[in-house]
């Protein structure tokens, strides 16, 4: 009894702690310079690293001989591995962090209604990783093009642009549950 108590205790806590080592994204939710935990790597080039992870799962039924999968998408910032040089903490350099995080919203609910709007054959685990790497390309590519225009957070005006841009993608865009 004891034994389970304790295994139950140590799993909460690593739960609480796995929790708070994230921020999932949320439209009332913005980035703050206290959630980049990480360790900044020696040498490097950059002012701040912004890491995100779009985690997906999913439950498949076999349903009157379709196959029919239930979805469920997070976005989330990992805080312990997201840094920033201490002397380089600017607002408008936050700002930029928080689009990459955006821009990772608004895949993450392409994710969502691209998997949620297919329809699946048996080979339902390949279709599904299919769309999660063609959404991953989309993603890359684009945060990609946002540091490359913005040349990281230093041409204000280009950083205005794409703040246009993606506000516009989130609001065109449904989210999901």
């Amino acid at each position: 009894m004891n034994r389970a108590l304790i295994l139950l205790s140590f799993l909460f806590c690593l739960s609480v702690s796995y929790v708070k080592a994230q921020v999932k994204w949320a439209v009332d939710r913005s980035l703050a310079w206290s959630d980049f935990n990480g360790k900044v790597p020696a040498n490097t080039p950059f002012m701040a690293f912004t890491h995100v992870d779009v985690g997906y799962s999913y439950d498949p039924e076999f349903v009157d001989g379709n196959y029919k999968l239930r979805f469920k998408v997070e976005n989330n910032f990992l805080k312990k591995t997201s840094w920033v040089q201490k002397d380089k903490q600017t607002e408008n350099l936050l700002g930029h962090e928080q689009l990459h995080f955006d821009i990772n919203e608004y895949f993450t609910r392409k994710l969502y209604w691209e998997l949620t709007n297919k329809s699946y054959t048996a080979n339902y685990q390949q279709e599904v990783r299919d769309i999660f790497a063609s959404i991953t390309k989309r993603l890359t590519a684009q945060q990609l093009q946002y540091d490359l225009d913005t040349k990281h957070s230093i041409d204000r005006e280009k950083q205005a642009d794409w703040e246009a841009v993606v506000k516009q993608q989130l609001t065109e865009t449904p989210t999901y549950p």
